[in-house]
């Protein structure tokens, strides 16, 4: 399909939360395919997509299905954690401001709050994140992150359950993408400077003759060969065309 802004429409792998990013007390759990970020009373849980934001101007909605004490959607580097101000990041907090770290500062000190059944939209570009309520703007803030960074998502309470269900563009959003910004999905991934990776490097099986041998299907001529017995005791041999004929390094000698 073709990228409208809607959601839904494009096939591909899409962003979900990562499980291995993701910190959480006891009582935090992601479930629903990685897309709902949930935490019950007496639980800490943070959540950061798999796929980073910093690939290309992007839209994600959050749904508060559930609400909490404190709750927080934003953008943030690899480190962020919300419970303990640790990382660098920018999140819209479920009591209507806006907090940057490192420093714990208030961008906006009210913005307008959200509770259960509330749409929150995040629009992220190379210096800004704008964040939406119900489809409206609440505000355009300068996230100052560089290098790679994620959406992240982070319910932290003292008494309530907190539910975020995720939305990266693999269903229909509710509030269509600002114009300019996509869903994160691998397939709008810009275009790579190498495509096809086989016509660079790739992996060949033969089988000895002792002598002279051919070893052919390969889209280009190597200058660098990795050899190693799968029948046999022997080193691993590294053969290039720098070196030359008969000579050879050893990875696993010295």
């Amino acid at each position: 399909g073709e990228d409208t802004g809607l959601g839904g429409e494009v096939r591909g792998n899409y962003s979900t939360l990562n499980p291995l990013l993701n910190s959480s007390s006891a009582a935090g759990t992601l479930t629903n395919g990685n897309l709902r970020l949930e935490a019950s009373s007496s639980g800490i849980i943070n959540g950061k997509s798999t796929i980073p934001a910093s690939v290309y101007d992007c839209y994600c909605e959050v749904t508060v299905t559930a609400g909490g004490s404190l709750m927080g959607i934003g953008v943030g580097d690899v480190d962020a954690q919300i419970s303990t101000g640790a990382g660098s990041y920018v999140t819209y907090r479920e009591g209507g401001y806006v907090v940057k770290y490192p420093g714990n500062t208030t961008l906006a000190s009210s913005v307008g709050s959200y509770t259960t059944g509330d749409v929150l939209g995040m629009a992220i570009d190379s210096y800004y994140v704008k964040f939406y309520k119900n489809g409206t703007l609440v505000g355009t803030y300068a996230h100052s992150l560089t290098g790679t960074y994620y959406v992240i998502g982070m319910s932290y309470y003292t008494s309530s359950a907190a539910i975020f269900d995720y939305n990266f563009g693999q269903r229909p959003f509710v509030y269509a993408a600002p114009s300019g910004y996509k869903p994160l999905v691998t397939t709008l991934f810009p275009e790579p400077t190498i495509a096809d990776g086989s016509a660079y490097m790739d992996v060949k099986t033969y089988t000895a003759n002792a002598g002279n041998q051919t070893v052919s299907g390969l889209a280009f001529s190597p200058d660098l060969i990795w050899t190693k017995s799968r029948s046999a005791t022997g080193s691993h041999s590294l053969w290039d065309t720098v070196r030359g004929v008969n000579k050879y390094l050893g990875s696993n000698l010295t």
